[in-house]
């Protein structure tokens, strides 16, 4: 199985979000380059046949033996055929992956192969993405290390049976033991790693703050866990502080800042300081019962720490009351409304509960296009969030 490690969270960052648009549906187009685990050695015979080859022609071995259908083709790194799916008709119907290379002719009476039914039995199954996801995600979870210290910080996506592994880890023993947990899945066709490692953030984060230490003679601490980074330490003034955050938020991979630097003037009592990060699409629970839909976070580009959310739902106006909607009269109309993190009583993994009612989302500021911005193409937004999934307060 062939493993593709990135190494700059930079170019990773994008790959992974790129990698998240995947979905279960088996004949959609590839997005992006994928390796292969069983890797095409012979190139000749992919650009020989290309075009030629189409789900339902028939198969057949050396010797003139038919063994069945093409159902299916997946494509490789540059987006040509790199495997047949063929369900075979002796073997119970299972599907066989055959890699492109054993193509041996195509003719308008099918495709012929290179090798004989001994050698199509050894094959591996295809199996469709949803089931290679499932067996992954089981894989993580039987390790006793992952299931306590990452498994709920890694996604999973499988698309063409390259499975995208994505999130934060404690260390590089961690990538190791996912590495050999994947490598069990009998099936897939390739791995991406996208992960990032605590222990190699913490020295980039350490780097970056020499920078204060130098200037202002004051040492100031960093702690990761799970990409989150916590300062703490005494610096001469707010102005010091705020400068040590961006600079420990500038960092590759960091999710987010957490402030506990103290400095004249600044009251950490005072900060909500807690790290909070909606899914986009989850649903958020009024105190009142009303729901709404995570459409898009507001992030602090300073520490990127998420501010807000731009919530999706039929709220009432100030002057329709909750008792009324129930009673039958038309539901309002589906709006955007700004809620601010700090109202966040807590989140689960696929829900949020507010401490306030639906009514008084009038407190708090109106969704207005005009008062936020789109990150720059070039800025790198925080696991597990993609580019569009974030917005700036500022106009534009």
């Amino acid at each position: 199985m062939v493993v593709e490690q990135v190494t700059q969270t930079r170019l990773d960052e994008p790959s992974r979000c790129r990698d998240l648009v995947w979905s279960t549906v088996e004949d959609q187009d590839r997005i992006g380059p994928a390796n292969d685990m069983l890797p095409v050695k012979n190139e000749t015979s992919q650009t020989r046949f290309e075009g030629l080859i189409y789900a339902g022609q028939h198969v057949f071995l050396t010797g003139d033996q038919s063994i069945g259908r093409i159902t299916k083709l997946l494509p490789g790194a540059a987006g040509q055929v790199s495997y047949l799916v063929v369900r075979t008709a002796h073997l119970w119907g299972r599907h066989k992956l055959v890699p492109v290379e054993l193509v041996r002719d195509v003719t308008p009476k099918g495709v012929w192969l290179s090798i004989d039914r001994r050698k199509i039995q050894e094959l591996p199954d295809y199996k469709t993405d949803a089931a290679l996801a499932d067996e992954v995600e089981s894989a993580l979870w039987n390790d006793e290390v992952l299931r306590v210290t990452a498994y709920h910080e890694i996604d999973v996506r499988v698309r063409d049976g390259v499975v995208s592994i994505t999130g934060h880890i404690m260390g590089m023993m961690n990538q190791d033991r996912v590495e050999s947990a994947v490598g069990k899945v009998k099936g897939l066709l390739g791995v991406r790693i996208h992960l990032v490692a605590d222990d190699k953030l913490l020295l980039k984060v350490a780097e970056a703050l020499v920078k204060i230490e130098r200037v202002e003679g004051k040492h100031v601490f960093a702690q990761v866990e799970n990409g989150v980074v916590v300062l703490s330490g005494e610096v001469i003034s707010a102005d010091v502080r705020r400068l040590a955050e961006q600079y420990a938020a500038n960092v590759p991979g960091v999710r987010g800042v957490i402030n506990d630097i103290a400095a004249p003037g600044v009251d950490l009592d005072a900060e909500d300081q807690r790290f909070l990060q909606p899914a986009i699409g989850e649903e958020i629970f009024f105190h009142d019962s009303l729901f709404g839909f995570v459409k898009q976070v507001i992030i602090n580009r300073n520490n990127r720490r998420v501010v807000g959310m731009i919530i999706q739902g039929q709220f009432p106006d100030k002057q329709l009351k909750f008792g009324s909607m129930a009673a039958g009269e038309t539901p309002a109309p589906d709006r955007l409304e700004v809620i601010p993190v700090s109202v966040i009583r807590y989140l689960t993994s696929d829900s949020g509960f507010l401490l306030i009612d639906s009514t008084e989302i009038t407190r708090y500021q109106k969704f207005d296009p005009a008062s936020f911005v789109a990150p720059d193409a070039d800025w790198v937004p925080p696991y597990p969030y993609c580019t569009d999934d974030v917005r700036f307060f500022g106009e534009k």
